[in-house]
């Protein structure tokens, strides 16, 4: 039995938070949303470069779900993972890790809910960038805001999206104590395949928003058109509606919260050959409470119901029609207890369910076969962890995590050799400590900031019905970050980041591993005057890890940018 070592130091310079702000990121001069995810604790990748996933905590990927302004933003799988490298980070405002207050969906077990930059997180005026990575590549973001009106138009070029632009809007209004938020977000790109070509894509959605409060009862109600477009191997149309809405009361020591949700979603693909659509349904209520039971003690109580159901049309040689729905009840509680002003203790316990992604159900390539049966998998997850903050800056956070999969996928090959994903009775399991830890110094009258996190983890299971060996496997990664402050003008920071080769146990086809490598980088900033910023970065990347710029792996990448604010 071996144990999966992943050694991490954080590259943010606020390891220990659980909201990290775009100022958290502007040290290092992340260029895209997949860069800034990478500086945050316990993120990594998988996949190949062309097909890059993201795994938190050594959760599987399939169990990640990238929220954009509470939404998953649609792409091939619904996971809006394939689109963080198409979001510059000059539209990103902030990026939460939180698995620990699931919606009513039941997304999944590692949320990242990523809120882009609107009215409300910028000042007025306006703010012109310009990037340059290369004698062919570049970036330039506009962004204007007015008090009530935000507009931003982004557009790149880049080694993993030869063309990407990202346009979006926003606009709010208030009527009666009530605050009324439209939003419009389109990304637009051509998205790598691994034979080098590249094929286009595009995906665009409409959010309304309306927030009241009612004396000590506060509704939220939010309603989003998805629509994504993809035109490779067969031509993708995917469109989703979704319907949230919230209410949420403060009685006396308690905070109750609840939350209804509805989604319709329809995937088509069509080839010369067949023509497929998916229809979804699917509906879930939370119902939580937050007690502080004493001084000391405080308890999350929350209770999850969803149902779906999936209807399946192929048309093909053989037409088909197949439907599958099911319901789950999936319970979670949170308990803290604070010994004293610098210790908490928490413990975590959640249960979790996971639909197969459309392309596990739909799949029609030479090595995958779909399966239209397939069953949601559930998680059962708990973790325990001490936090500590001293009387300075310092702060760590001890933290010990298992999660065990019923129900799980694995691979079946048919008797034409190719892979049909099933459901089976093998409990996955994954094991993890964490350990995390940050400071503030001041050395000759200049602020130096550092974090370092540690951790170990072992994934065990058996990834096809063929083969009855349970499989153990292991990766490894490092990251380190240094921020020095030097005057109110001019700051520099250092980045590394290490990691060996790793397997993605979510996907069902024998993709590659992601090769081993590293990266290292170098930043400056400077602000010569309080609407200029002068920026400039140095790195040197190894295969396995991305790169910030479109320069090949193996060697050297930089870039300089402007930024002029009025």
């Amino acid at each position: 039995m071996r144990w999966l070592a992943l050694l991490l130091i954080c590259a943010s310079p606020y390891a220990m938070a659980q909201v990290y702000s775009a100022r958290d990121f502007a040290p290092h001069l992340p260029e895209t949303l997949l860069d800034m995810l990478q500086l945050l604790p316990g993120v990594s990748l998988s996949g190949a470069s062309e097909q890059r996933r993201i795994q938190v905590s050594g959760t599987p990927s399939g169990q990640t779900r990238l929220l954009i302004d509470g939404v998953a933003m649609t792409d091939e799988d619904g996971s809006g993972q394939s689109l963080a490298a198409q979001i510059p980070a000059a539209a990103v405002a902030s990026i939460e890790l939180n698995a620990d207050h699931p919606d009513a969906l039941s997304l999944g077990s590692a949320i990242i809910r990523v809120r882009l930059h609107d009215a409300n997180s910028t000042p007025p005026g306006g703010e012109l960038r310009q990037r340059i990575t290369g004698p062919d590549d570049g970036a330039v973001a506009l962004r204007w805001n007015s008090r009530r009106q935000q507009l931003q138009l982004m557009h790149s070029g880049s080694r993993f999206d030869d063309q990407q632009t990202l346009f979006s809007s926003h606009q709010r209004w208030n009527w009666q104590q009530t605050d009324f938020n439209a939003r419009w977000l389109l990304l637009d790109a051509e998205q790598p395949m691994p034979t080098g070509s590249s094929y286009p894509q595009q995906s665009y959605r409409l959010q309304l928003h309306l927030q009241r409060p009612f004396a000590d009862l506060q509704l939220n109600s939010r309603l989003t058109y998805s629509h994504y477009h993809r035109d490779s191997v067969g031509e993708h149309n995917n469109q989703q509606w979704l319907w949230q809405t919230g209410l949420q009361r403060t009685t006396g020591e308690h905070r109750w919260r609840w939350q209804l949700q509805w989604q319709h979603e329809e995937r088509q693909l069509q080839h010369a050959t067949y023509d497929y659509r998916l229809r979804s349904h699917s509906a879930g209520m939370t119902l939580a409470d937050n007690w502080q039971l004493s001084r000391d003690w405080q308890i999350d109580l929350g209770y999850r119901l969803q149902t779906y159901q999936h209807d399946l049309q192929r048309q093909s040689a053989q037409d088909e029609e197949q439907q599958v729905s099911d319901t789950h009840w999936l319970p979670y509680l949170h308990l803290r207890h604070t010994y004293d002003e610098h210790n908490q203790l928490h413990w975590q316990l959640g249960q979790y369910s996971q639909h197969p992604s459309a392309r596990q159900r739909l799949a029609s390539d030479d090595t995958l076969l779909g399966n239209a049966s397939l069953g949601a998998e559930v998680l059962n997850r708990m973790q325990l962890s001490w936090h500590h903050q001293g009387d300075t800056r310092q702060q760590w956070q001890l933290r010990w995590l298992r999660q065990t999969w019923h129900n799980s996928l694995v691979a079946e090959r048919t008797e034409a050799g190719r892979l049909q994903p099933q459901n089976s009775d093998e409990v996955q399991q994954l094991q993890g400590y964490e350990w995390q830890w940050q400071d503030q110094y001041y050395l000759h009258q200049q602020s130096w900031r550092l974090s370092t996190s540690v951790g170990f983890y072992r994934w065990r299971g058996r990834l096809s019905l063929d083969n009855p060996t349970t499989r153990t496997t292991t990766f490894s990664q490092a990251r380190a970050a240094l921020v020095n402050i030097v005057t109110a003008q001019l700051r520099w920071a250092a980045d590394w980041q290490w990691q060996s080769r790793s397997r993605d146990h979510s996907v069902l086809t024998q993709v590659a591993d992601a090769p081993a490598g590293y990266r290292l980088g170098l930043s400056a900033s400077w602000l010569p005057k309080p609407q200029w910023h002068i920026n400039a970065r140095l790195g040197y990347h190894r295969p396995g890890l991305m790169s910030q710029t479109a320069n090949k792996v193996g060697q050297y990448d930089w870039h300089f940018g402007l930024r002029f604010r009025w």
